[in-house]
Parts: structure tokens; C-alpha cells; sequence
């Protein structure tokens, strides 16, 4: 059966028979020490059938990222092919883009899923250009006046599987979370506080915020209310790079008592 297929099947399952399939399956995590073992063809096609139980054993000292918005994963992919001692969960709801990342590396862990703050289905926007793809709509307005948004058109609406960051981490038995990355488009805040209580089991968080005085998105969070709600959760904002002509930036925060300890560009990407 194709990656693709395997993954459409995967998704049509209950949220339940999904959440105990994620636990039981390795996703072809190897042991630690191993060297990587491209996947291609029909074993690409395991992944969501794969064996064992790496996943859900593996040593309290293997760190561990979570992409949330991966595409392909632009800023943790490569990470992930050096460093064999880091697993990423990598969450991309849009499954064409998704299957281009399945199984390519072993500890690169693609969920063809979404993630907000209830577990369960939700409507997701594939867009003409896909990284624009979100569970928010646009605002007509906001669409309107953003640069390059004549190159925004919503081709299809979705029913995707989402899940919250506290049911992963305690589905997957996750201790502790060393970097999250997100690109939720305009989601990102919720994706956050879908953390609950494990957000103090967060070390590092890159986001993106738009900074147009009107929202791309639809119920997408100002940059003072995200930069807000970390603050008082125990997280400094140490990095801030525009990108979309002026109209975005991403923003990285890093747990006050680790402000020292992690460096953006060598422990964040």
C-alpha cells in the first residue's frame, strides 16, 4: 500500500484508535546508537504500521522536539538527520505535503495530524499555497491588504484529526519537551496553551505572529497577547526575526531559569 494510502486510512480512524495506534507503534524509531536508514518505497509506506515499541521506551535522556505546522520541516529536519540522539515529532495536517517527509530518516516523526486545544476533528483550509494552510479561515480585510495575498486561495476545506500537546506528551510518555516550534498560521497561541500544565515541561518555543494591524487570520492572537501570556508563564522573549515582507515575525522564548543554559543558534535553531 502507498504512503499516502496508508496515511488516508490512518486518518479516517476514530481519534481514540488513533491515539492508541501512536502509542503502540514505533513510527520505525531505531535504537539509539543505529545508524539512519533512508525509507523508501513500501518501507515509507510502514509507517503507520510499523513495530515495536521504541517509541514509547526510550531513554529519559533522548531529547525531543515537536513541529507543530512542519511542512517539510524547514527548521528541523536537518537537525534531526545530525543528531541522532534528538527525535521530532513532526505534526503537518495538509497530507500531500506530509507524505513527502514520511520515513525518510527514523527519528524524523511525521503526524499527519493537526494540533489545537480539543482533541478531536476539526476544518482545516488547504490553501493554493500550502504552507498557507490553517484551521482559521482568513479575514476578507486582512486578506485584502497583505502583500502577496492575491497568492492566498483556499482550494478545498478538510476534516483533519487534532489533538492537544498535553494528550501527546501523555499518550507518548514525553518527560520533557526540549524546543517547540510552531506555524500554526494565526493558531500558534492556541497550540500553546493546548500545553495546559506541560507548558513547564517546555524549555524553548519558537512561534509566529503577525504584526499587520489587521490579522491575516480569523481569531488569530496579537504578538502583545502571545508575548504576554509566556511572559507570565515563566518565559522570556530572547529573539525576534521578521520575515513576509515586515508583515510577520518569529518570536523565540526560552524559559527564564534556562536563559542562560540555551542559545539561539546552538541549542535553537
Amino acid at each position: 500500500m502507498q504512503p499516502l494510502k496508508r496515511i488516508q486510512r490512518f486518518v479516517r480512524k476514530p481519534l481514540r484508535e488513533k491515539l492508541v495506534a501512536l502509542r503502540a507503534r514505533s513510527w520505525h524509531l531505531q535504537k539509539l546508537g543505529t545508524p539512519f536508514i533512508p525509507y523508501a518505497g513500501c518501507r515509507a509506506g510502514c509507517l503507520l504500521h510499523g513495530a515495536g515499541e521504541r517509541l514509547t521506551s526510550y531513554e529519559r535522556t533522548r531529547r525531543v522536539w515537536i513541529d507543530v505546522g512542519a511542512h517539510l520541516g524547514e527548521m528541523t529536519f536537518a537537525p534531526a538527520r545530525l543528531d541522532p540522539n534528538l527525535t521530532v515529532f513532526a505534526f503537518e495536517p495538509n497530507l500531500a505535503v506530509a507524505v513527502k517527509r514520511v520515513g525518510l530518516i527514523a527519528n524524523f516523526v511525521v503526524l499527519p495530524m493537526a494540533v489545537g486545544e480539543e482533541d478531536g476533528c476539526r476544518p482545516f483550509y488547504v490553501n493554493q499555497h500550502d504552507a498557507a494552510s490553517s484551521l482559521l479561515p482568513f479575514d476578507q480585510e486582512g486578506l485584502r491588504n497583505w502583500i502577496g495575498g492575491e497568492q492566498l486561495n483556499v482550494e478545498r476545506t478538510v476534516s483533519v484529526s487534532a489533538i492537544r500537546l498535553d494528550t501527546f506528551m501523555e499518550l507518548m510518555r514525553i518527560p520533557r519537551i526540549a524546543f517547540l516550534k510552531i506555524d500554526a498560521q494565526g493558531a500558534d497561541l492556541a497550540v500553546v496553551r493546548s500545553a495546559g500544565s506541560r507548558l513547564e515541561d517546555i524549555d524553548s518555543i519558537t512561534l509566529e505572529v503577525a504584526i499587520t494591524p489587521v490579522q491575516l487570520y480569523t481569531g488569530a492572537t496579537s504578538k502583545e497577547l502571545v508575548v504576554g501570556f509566556l511572559q507570565e508563564r515563566d518565559f522570556e522573549l530572547v529573539r525576534t526575526v521578521r520575515q513576509s515582507f515586515d508583515q510577520e515575525e518569529n518570536l523565540t522564548f526560552v524559559r527564564k531559569p534556562l536563559r542562560d543554559v540555551l542559545v539561539p543558534g546552538r541549542d535553537i535553531p
